[in-house]
């Protein structure tokens, strides 16, 4: 039975399937760089990053990140690495993930919750129309540095 809740802390067993898991974001996998223990650690226990997993025993098989980030225009939340692992897809993991994240920034001011996938993920954006969000017209910048 997979369960969905929130994540306070990383542990080190839960890097396989972390890695796993956003391994399966990427447009091409063989860029990933695997995420250490310390890493994720350090992102989970941010006071103004709410982790949202969903576990089938030990194993976890999804997970989502909101970061809330305070502007001169109020609280806005931002979803990123929300991801369902490719063989749990169609069972409503990530609606579940997905309302606990909304509900999470509701009950803590954010009045805005961005996100943003690539058109060739076509679930992942039929879901989040589903849920409400509207594409927005915007040129996205990238500086890697």
């Amino acid at each position: 039975m997979v369960t969905v809740s929130t994540y306070p802390v990383a542990s080190p067993a839960d890097m396989e399937s972390a890695n796993s898991l956003l391994m399966q974001l990427l447009h091409d996998p063989s860029d990933y760089e695997p995420v250490s223990f310390e890493t994720l650690q350090q992102i989970v226990s941010e006071p103004n990053t709410i982790t949202v997993i969903a576990r089938d025993g030990e194993k976890i098989v999804g997970f989502g990140l909101l970061f809330i980030i305070h502007k001169v225009r109020g609280k806005y939340g931002y979803v990123e690495d929300m991801i369902v692992d490719s063989t749990y897809r169609g069972q409503g993991i990530g609606q579940k993930i997905l309302t606990e994240l909304i509900s999470t920034a509701r009950s803590k001011g954010v009045k805005t919750v961005e996100l943003s996938t690539r058109p060739s993920r076509v679930a992942a954006n039929k879901l989040y129309e589903k849920a409400g969000f509207v594409q927005k017209e915007t040129n996205v910048y990238r500086l890697k540095l």
